[in-house]
C-alpha cells in the first residue's frame, strides 16, 4: 500500500515532525506499507530516509527571508482583517498535482494541526479520487488566523465528508463534528521512547516555534536572564528574531532539521519546555517529544498541563530558584528506573500503529 501524507517535508524542531516519522518507522516495520511525505521546508528537495519512506519538499515562500505573493498577502489579510483561510494550501496542492503526476497512491492523509495540509490534502484526494483520511495533532480553530467559528465547521464538515476516517487527538478541546458515521477514532499522542544518558555538562536546549500571544518568547528570555540560570548554558533553536537574553552563556540558533534536533536533545542536559497560556484543553506535542529523551524538563507556563507533565518525575518549574541544583543532583540511577508507559500507558505507539494500520485497511 502506497500512502501520500500531507504534513511534513523538512519542517524543523517541530515536534509533530518528528512524531510523524517516528510514526511512519513503526508502520513500516509492521506491515508493508510505503510512505510519502509531502509539505514546506526550508529548500526543493526530494530525498529517501529509510526503506519505504520517503520525504518531498518544496520551498516555503513564507519563510521570512523569502519575497513572495502569499506573504504580501498574508500581511495584507492581517492588517485588514479579511476573514478567510490562509492561502498556504494552494501553493502545495498546485504544486502537489505537478509532483506526483504519475504516482498511484492508495491513500492520502492530512497530517498535523496546519489548515494548509489538512486543505491539500483534502483537494488532491478529491482531484486524483484516492481514500482520504485526517490526523489532527492540534484543534483546526487555533491555525486559521481570523476565520470565524461557522466558516471553520463547515471547513472541517467539508474534509469530514470527504473522509474515510478521522484521528483526533484525544486530548485536545471536543471536536465539535458530528460524528453521524462514525467516522472519528480518539487517539493520544504516542510517546516514542528514545535510549538517552544523563549529560552533566549538556547544554540546557529548547526547540520550537513561538505564537504570539499563546507561546512568547519573552517567558523564556525573563528565565534565561534569571540569577539562578546564569551558570549554565543555554542553546535556543527557534524562528524567534529580536531574542533578547542578556545571559552570555545563552546562544541562538536557526531551526535545525529534525533528524539534528534529535542528537541536540540526546546531548542535552535537560530540555525547556513551553505551555500555551489560554489554552487549556490544547497540549503542546512538545511535552511528548521532550518525555521521550527521559530528560529532566524544564516547564515554563504550564500550569495548565499540570496533569500530564506532572507525573513525569523529572519535571522541575523555571519558576523554582533551586531549579538547576535539583537537576544537577541527578544520577544516572534517576534516569534508569523512568518507566514512560507505567506513567502514559494511554501512549504507547503500539495503540496508534496498529489503530492507524487497521483503517487505512477497513
Amino acid at each position: 500500500m502506497k500512502i501520500l501524507i500531507f504534513g511534513y517535508g523538512g519542517e524543523s524542531t517541530v515536534a509533530v515532525s518528528t512524531i510523524l516519522l517516528n510514526l511512519s518507522k513503526e508502520i513500516v516495520k509492521k506491515d508493508d506499507v510505503e510512505i510519502t511525505f509531502f509539505g514546506y521546508g526550508k529548500e526543493k528537495e526530494s530525498k529517501h530516509l529509510q526503506d519505504r519512506i520517503d520525504i518531498v519538499s518544496v520551498k516555503d515562500p513564507f519563510l521570512s527571508h523569502n519575497f513572495s505573493f502569499f506573504r504580501i498577502l498574508r500581511k495584507l489579510n492581517k492588517i485588514f482583517k479579511i476573514d478567510r483561510p490562509c492561502l498556504s494550501w494552494k501553493n502545495l496542492y498546485r504544486k502537489s498535482l505537478k509532483i506526483f503526476r504519475n504516482n498511484n497512491f492508495d491513500y492520502v492523509i492530512g497530517a498535523s494541526g496546519y489548515f494548509m495540509y489538512m486543505e491539500a490534502a483534502y483537494r488532491f484526494s478529491t482531484k486524483r479520487h484516492i481514500k482520504f483520511g485526517e490526523i489532527y495533532f492540534d484543534p483546526f480553530s487555533n491555525n486559521i488566523g481570523n476565520i470565524n467559528k461557522a466558516k471553520r465547521l463547515r471547513i472541517e464538515n467539508k474534509w469530514y465528508q470527504r473522509a474515510d476516517f478521522v484521528l483526533y487527538e484525544s486530548s485536545s478541546r471536543t471536536i465539535e463534528i458530528k460524528d453521524t458515521e462514525s467516522k472519528i477514532h480518539k487517539y493520544s499522542i504516542p510517546i516514542f521512547e528514545n535510549a538517552c544518558e544523563l549529560v552533566k555538562d549538556g547544554s540546557i536546549i529548547y526547540g520550537g516555534q513561538f505564537y504570539e500571544p499563546y507561546r512568547s518568547s519573552k517567558a523564556l528570555e525573563c528565565f534565561i536572564n534569571e540569577d539562578y540560570s546564569k551558570n549554565e548554558i543555554f542553546e535556543v533553536y527557534s524562528n524567534i528574531r529580536g531574542f533578547d537574553a542578556k545571559n552570555d552563556n545563552a546562544t541562538f540558533h536557526n531551526l535545525l532539521s529534525s533528524a539534528d534536533y534529535v542528537n541536540v536533545c540526546k546531548s542535552a542536559k535537560a530540555i525547556i519546555v513551553i505551555g500555551n497560556k489560554n489554552q487549556k484543553d490544547v497540549v503542546p506535542s512538545k511535552i511528548f517529544e521532550a518525555i521521550s529523551y527521559k530528560k529532566p524538563i524544564i516547564g515554563i507556563d504550564l500550569e495548565l498541563q499540570a496533569n500530564i507533565i506532572g507525573k513525569y518525575p523529572l519535571f522541575y518549574s523555571a519558576d523554582d530558584p533551586d531549579v538547576f541544583k535539583k537537576i544537577n543532583s541527578l544520577k544516572q540511577a534517576d534516569i534508569d528506573k523512568i518507566d514512560i508507559y507505567s506513567a502514559y500507558p494511554e501512549r504507547d505507539p503500539d495503540l496508534l500503529v496498529n489503530l492507524f494500520l487497521s483503517l487505512i485497511k477497513h
